[in-house]
């Protein structure tokens, strides 16, 4: 019963990775021009308050930041596969 918790726990840590790679993947492919209205980003919260913007250098800045924090997550989430 142990040896099939271990399993399903790395099956879980496994999924967790595949999931953060692709959402990596989808930011990779996102393109931004130099033009400072190309693109819009939109936050909502649960509150259903919203915060939209057009400004490019931001959207880039959130961009890059998410990027690094899905990398170090990755990495987070690979040193716990083990055997």
């Amino acid at each position: 019963m142990e040896k099939i918790l271990k399993v399903e726990n790395l099956q879980l840590v496994v999924e967790k990775r595949a999931k953060l790679v692709q959402t990596h993947a989808e930011l990779e492919r996102f393109q931004i021009s130099s033009n400072d209205f190309n693109c819009t980003m939109r936050l909502n919260n649960s509150d259903g308050n919203m915060f939209t913007t057009s400004f490019t250098p931001g959207i880039k800045k959130v961009i890059d930041f998410l990027k690094s924090s899905l990398d170090a997550s990755i990495i987070d989430v690979e040193n716990k596969i083990t055997f």
